[in-house]
């Protein structure tokens, strides 16, 4: 517990409290910790704490540790009601965590991120599903299968003790450690669920040292093929139009043909056009994210940064 303030109603730090159940994580082997609490509680922001919040995630570089408070909110102790109110909170602290966003003060209620400001109860015990923003970023963030390794049984007529024990993507390859017969190093190739820029961008980043435990968290370079490669994310997603697209990518094509003051005068130019896409786009955020990087190459073209 700690008052985070000078107020006198005293309040559970959320990000003090998960840190300090940050341990239990590995401890019970669990993906995800939720917490439910009936203390009032608050979180720290960038100026000051916010009060009065019932529900709390961290950021994806932190243990996946949900905390949610019941207090104010009118709950009765068991029941249907209380059952589904604490599925949709769930919901919206494992889907916030995983896009790295806040909850959304506009919008439609019935999105398991909005805000609640006034803690109305029938806002979370109602039927819920996701509004267009937030589904899209959530599909971004959600993990898909996009290749298959396997070395198979080392004897097809009896049980063994074998196949891979981890696999690791370091430094533009994948490593797969198997159990009974050895090490296995793999490479993407590209498909029609990963395409040559995306892998092209993946190995872009670029670890000293790696150790799955530490969880480090990937950032990539403000390049061109980081641009294509979310160009790419976007016509999967169908995020825009066919002709769109091929536009973007002939302004990508030409702004990389070109130096100084009039590259930078394309990109600036591409990224404003990207940026009112953004506003109709059925993928919002991949195309802020093109967006952003698109603005990092136009700031760095004078100088003939990439």
């Amino acid at each position: 517990m700690g008052d985070c303030s000078s107020r006198k109603t005293r309040y559970l730090d959320a990000d003090r409290f998960a840190e300090r159940l940050s341990p239990l994580i590995s401890q019970l082997g669990v993906h995800y910790l939720s917490v439910i609490t009936d203390e009032r509680m608050a979180c720290d922001t960038a100026d000051s704490p916010t009060y009065e919040i019932y529900g709390w995630w961290p950021s994806p570089d932190k243990p996946p540790i949900l905390i949610f408070s019941t207090n104010g909110l009118g709950m009765e102790p068991k029941g249907p009601a209380t059952d589904r109110a604490i599925a949709n909170l769930a919901v919206s602290g494992i889907t916030g965590y995983l896009m790295d966003v806040d909850s959304h003060t506009r919008g439609p209620r019935s999105c398991p991120n909005y805000y609640n400001p006034d803690r109305k109860l029938d806002v979370l015990t109602s039927r819920q599903s996701f509004c267009k923003p937030c589904a899209a970023k959530l599909r971004a963030a959600h993990p898909k299968e996009i290749a298959f390794f396997d070395r198979g049984a080392v004897d097809g007529t009896k049980p063994g003790d074998a196949g891979t024990w981890s696999a690791y993507w370091y430094n533009g390859y994948i490593y797969s450690s198997e159990i009974a017969r050895g090490l296995d190093v793999l490479e993407l190739a590209p498909s029609g669920l990963i395409s040559a820029n995306e892998i092209a961008a993946a190995k872009l980043v670029h670890l000293d040292y790696f150790n799955a435990q530490d969880q480090p968290k990937a950032t990539w370079p403000a390049t061109f093929v980081v641009a294509r490669a979310y160009v790419d994310q976007l016509e999967r997603s169908n995020g825009l139009s066919v002709e769109r697209l091929k536009a973007v990518r002939q302004e990508l094509a030409r702004a990389e043909k070109i130096q100084g003051q009039a590259r930078r005068d394309a990109l600036t130019a591409l990224a404003s056009a990207l940026g009112q896409d953004a506003s109709t786009s059925t993928d919002q955020w991949k195309v802020q994210k093109l967006a952003g990087v698109v603005t990092e190459l136009a700031n760095t073209a004078v100088t003939g940064a990439q």
